[in-house]
């Protein structure tokens, strides 16, 4: 079995991607990053990404219609959402996530979630 896969959609340049790479390594989930306002369907194909992570930064309204837009179009894939500011949220394979909070935590529960484990306990 082929460990999980996330795709980062991500514009920030401020550590954030770093510590997520470093969580995944940690947890031997695969990572792979692309830019915002690229087509996030052909990158999730070809990376064979199992969740998809839209970062929002500080400026998430973007991101946040990107992520429920791909969350509604693709149903049985987990996707998650994280900006500063915003509350825990999970509703069926979408995740609503602060991302300051520790990126292992993300990783965990994507991983659950993608597993068909509710993430929040």
């Amino acid at each position: 079995m082929s460990p999980l896969h996330i795709l980062l959609v991500s514009d920030e340049d401020d550590g954030y991607a770093d510590d997520l790479e470093a969580a995944a390594d940690a947890a031997d989930v695969e990572l792979t990053a692309i830019p915002a306002g690229r087509d996030v369907g052909l990158a999730a194909w070809r990376a064979q990404a199992d969740v998809i992570v839209f970062d929002g930064g500080d400026e998430p309204a973007r991101a946040e219609r990107d992520a429920t837009a791909f969350a509604h179009e693709h149903p049985h894939t987990v996707v998650a959402f994280v900006a500063t500011g915003v509350d825990d949220l999970q509703v069926g394979n979408y995740l609503v996530s602060h991302r300051w909070r520790a990126a292992e935590r993300l990783v965990e529960q994507v991983t659950r979630l993608h597993a068909g484990v509710a993430s929040f306990t």
